[in-house]
């Protein structure tokens, strides 16, 4: 049996906390691990830069399991990969994981004409991995967007089962158990940007559980129901 954990945070990490944001992904999935042993740990990862990219390369060095997910065709995912070597990264771990690329979207009367066909496969995207994780590991700003798809709202679709921006008509494809749990693991993180410091009162590294009735919680394990 499995215990399973989907990914989602920014692409642009800032370098000098990647160290510290490695531990701390690093001692979650350990303290998952010593808590449920009779539990297979496995990642659901879009395997994007950044945050994905690195909690992949924590969970390969653990020996966790992996089930990567592409929101479009693998060259046109490919795209928005930022230089060669880190498409010849991305290229290294599909290679030797299990891969579910989702369908296309197509567009309804809501959507039609206000989000891109790319911003609906990404919204689906965000859909697919918090439907089908018993936690949601965020690296998060913490800061609300009204970007769709992105870091906040597939937060917020896990904790209250709404994607701000995009009305999910049907729900991603149900390709693996669906699951009702609303925990998520929230490891702050700065953005490298203009204003990418963390919300207020939130610091780099500070890591709480989140749920839609409780918000942010002290460190403590949480309970898991199955």
């Amino acid at each position: 049996m499995h215990l399973t954990v989907g990914v989602t945070g920014h692409r642009n990490l800032v370098a000098s906390e990647v160290p510290a944001l490695k531990q701390k992904v690093r001692e979650f999935f350990l303290r998952l691990r010593a808590e449920y042993p009779g539990l297979t740990l496995q990642l659901i990862t879009p395997l994007a830069e950044g945050a994905d990219r690195l909690v992949t390369d924590v969970a390969i060095d653990l020996g966790v399991e992996l089930l990567i997910v592409l929101p479009m065709s693998q060259a046109e995912y490919e795209k928005d990969f930022s230089s060669p070597q880190a498409i010849e990264e991305f290229r290294g771990t599909v290679d030797a994981a299990r891969i579910i690329q989702l369908p296309a979207v197509p567009a309804d009367k809501e959507t039609a004409g206000i989000l891109s066909t790319r911003q609906r496969q990404y919204a689906q995207l965000g859909v697919f991995v918090s439907n089908h994780c018993q936690v949601l590991l965020a690296l998060w700003d913490g800061k609300e967007t009204k970007e769709v798809g992105g870091t906040a709202g597939v937060v917020h679709y896990h904790l209250m089962s709404v994607m701000p921006g995009y009305s999910v008509v049907e729900l991603s494809p149900n390709l693996l158990a669906n699951n009702e749990n609303d925990l998520c693991y929230h490891i702050v993180c700065s953005r490298d940007q203009i204003g990418g410091q963390p919300e207020h009162a939130l610091q780099p590294q500070d890591a709480a559980w989140v749920t839609a009735n409780y918000g942010r919680t002290d460190n403590e394990r949480m309970p898991l129901d199955y």
